[in-house]
């Protein structure tokens, strides 16, 4: 039988999305309370956020892979928005016909 190793709070609806990133040493979660959060892995503290992203609630998650950005998609919005993962500065959102399901940043990102 497999047992929890860890829980980490602070999200105030249902975790939908998270990644770790390519170091091993965070993970960003998405929530539907709108917001999300990194972690540090080995403390489980909270290192960055909430940040309120205004989607209605974030379906999706992702580290760029040198782990400088973060991509958020919401639900029910045409839009993917790019994060600095050392701060809550955020950058030009990219527009679609269709709401974001998946994503995934290529390493030449600027």
């Amino acid at each position: 039988m497999k047992k929890v190793v860890a829980t980490w709070t602070g999200h105030i609806d249902i975790v939908r999305t998270l990644c770790w990133s390519a170091d091993g040493e965070r993970v960003v979660s998405g929530s539907e309370d709108g917001t999300i959060r990194v972690w540090d892995v080995e403390s489980g503290d909270t290192v960055l956020g909430p940040i309120k992203t205004a989607h209605q609630f974030v379906s999706v998650v992702i580290y760029s892979p040198d782990t400088t950005k973060i991509a958020t998609g919401g639900a029910f919005e045409d839009a993917l928005k790019i994060w600095d993962a050392k701060k809550k500065d955020r950058q030009p959102a990219f527009h679609s016909q269709t709401q974001f399901s998946r994503a995934a940043l290529a390493s030449d990102y600027p």
